[in-house]
């Protein structure tokens, strides 16, 4: 099989565990292909309308395990990320480090967060605030309305004229 479709051995034990390749075992446990089996599944492989319907019952799948795991009582950084809100774990490990979200290691000294404690920061903090807090540019302010470049030196640096670069024919 390896060498017929020119795969490693681990994707075609991955295609026999997710049930697209069908195989029997013989007396010492060995993966038995029928001809049949393989003709059909060849034939799978080649048509791009089967792969997509393929594709697209294993992202299902793998929805599905990510809803499930969602409920379990206690979340993994990337679960407590997506749970709360946030686009990475990294957002969650910040305010684990910053004492903000109580966790625990398990055995593996991995975190996790109970499934209690996120809901109870997710409904004193609410949403996550999206982009860049500090991000002033691209709006239209004026220096003189109350503002002192001193006081605001990101504004400062917004609304400075852009520079060439050196050797840049313009």
């Amino acid at each position: 099989m390896v060498q017929r479709f020119r795969v490693t051995r681990a994707t075609v034990e991955r295609w026999v565990d997710d049930g697209r390749l069908p195989c029997e075992r013989d007396h010492r446990g060995r993966r038995r292909f029928r001809q049949a089996d393989v003709d059909a599944f060849r034939w799978l492989a080649r048509s791009t309308r089967n792969l997509d319907r393929v594709r697209s019952e294993r992202k299902k799948r793998q929805e599905a395990v990510r809803q499930v795991r969602l409920e379990a009582p206690e979340l993994g950084a990337s679960d407590a990320a997506r749970f709360l809100g946030y686009a990475s774990p990294i957002s969650v490990w910040r305010l684990a480090n910053a004492g903000k979200l109580p966790f625990t290691l398990n055995e593996r000294g991995r975190r996790r967060f109970a499934r209690a404690e996120l809901e109870r920061f997710k409904a004193r903090n609410g949403a996550p605030k999206r982009g860049r807090p500090n991000a002033v540019c691209g709006e239209s302010v004026s220096v003189g309305a109350g503002l002192s470049e001193a006081a605001t030196p990101s504004l400062a640096r917004c609304l400075q004229p852009k520079r060439a670069r050196v050797g840049a024919d313009l």
